[in-house]
């Protein structure tokens, strides 16, 4: 998922029941992406391998591991297009998708706090960033004007969203530093390096890793996806962002009471907060701090909030400062940096 222009890409063409069943019960913690500026390739916190994409000028905590950088120095006009950012994502997203709202952040409030101030500014003021307090501002605007399937899964971003930077090469946190676009960083690490992403053919590991419109076939090769409606194979001939392969052609999955395919579990999209449960798409359930989850007994629970399901129970993640242990999320967007949560900055990148 993204934010700042960032973007939320959840799900993709999942052909198995109990691998839809699982996915839900992954919390988005936003590295990935993946709250984001919207559109745009990657998570904005990078760390799920998928790019350090920051179209949603949002990804990163107050706890940096240890080292201690001197403050940048904001521009009013960057603080008051963070504040703008924040809001207008936040408000969007509610729109688009109030399920994701809740397991992410839970509420608008807590969205705008967690994607303003310091994880914000980290991505505009990072060295060679080529976002300015009036670029973040037209981002926003061009993020209004998508329609709820592209915000949520539009690839690529908006133009406005995609600012490049003057970093030619080296270690990268976000896309918007590199002179390419694009900071491929390596699942399970949280800097990379500013290359420049694959054309048809190419070989990828994730879909920031391919230009323009292209995915990533389940073969690791970029490949231009078939759209609505047309016919689609998920290893060979894969949809676009946000559609399933259903019966053989792309569409977008159900909401509550559509019809599924009961053995695949396939026709149901989840982003919506629905899944497949005997061939009619139903209610996952949002589960408080300290309410069962889990996918047994259905229906399937996930946590409110950003929170993490530790023995079939629901746990809050952890504030900046605190330890992270024991499989519990830290606060999005921070994350957890030699056992201790918070926002790993753009200069810790060498």
């Amino acid at each position: 998922m993204r934010q700042l222009g960032f973007r939320v890409t959840l799900t993709g063409g999942v052909r198995l029941r109990l691998i839809i069943l699982l996915g839900l019960l992954v919390q988005v913690a936003l590295a990935a992406g993946q709250a984001s500026c919207a559109s745009g390739g990657s998570d904005a916190g990078g760390s799920s391998g998928d790019g350090g994409d920051d179209s949603t000028v949002v990804e990163g905590g107050p706890s940096d591991g240890g080292k201690k950088d001197a403050a940048p120095i904001v521009d009013a006009s960057v603080s008051k297009a963070c504040a703008d950012n924040a809001t207008s994502y936040c408000m969007q997203l509610s729109t688009c998708s109030q399920y994701l709202l809740s397991v992410q952040y839970g509420d608008e409030p807590t969205c705008e706090m967690q994607l303003s101030g310091a994880y914000c500014t980290d991505i505009v003021t990072a060295k060679g960033s080529g976002w300015t307090g009036a670029g973040l501002e037209a981002c926003v605007a061009a993020r209004q004007a998508l329609s709820c399937q592209d915000f949520l899964y539009g690839k690529p971003a908006p133009a406005a969203c995609r600012p490049t930077g003057t970093l030619p090469m080296g270690a990268c946190r976000y896309d918007t530093q590199c002179g390419t676009g694009y900071c491929s960083i390596p699942a399970g690490s949280t800097c990379g390096n500013c290359v420049l992403r694959q054309s048809t053919g190419g070989v990828c590991a994730t879909l920031s890793d391919c230009d323009g419109n292209l995915v990533c076939s389940a073969m690791n090769r970029c490949v231009v996806p078939a759209s609505t409606g047309g016919m689609c194979d998920p290893m060979t001939m894969p949809c676009a962002t946000g559609m399933q392969c259903i019966n053989g052609k792309c569409a977008v999955g159900g909401m509550a009471n559509a019809s599924c395919d009961p053995d695949s579990g396939i026709g149901c999209d989840p982003d919506q907060g629905v899944y497949c449960s005997m061939g009619t798409c139903s209610a996952i359930t949002v589960a408080m701090v300290g309410s069962p989850c889990g996918i047994s007994p259905p229906p399937p629970a996930v946590c409110y909030g950003g929170g993490s399901c530790v023995a079939g129970s629901c746990v809050p993640p952890i504030a900046d400062g605190q330890p992270c242990e024991g499989g519990v999320g830290c606060t999005s967007p921070s994350t957890c940096n030699s056992g201790t949560c918070g926002l790993f900055l753009a200069s810790q990148c060498h």
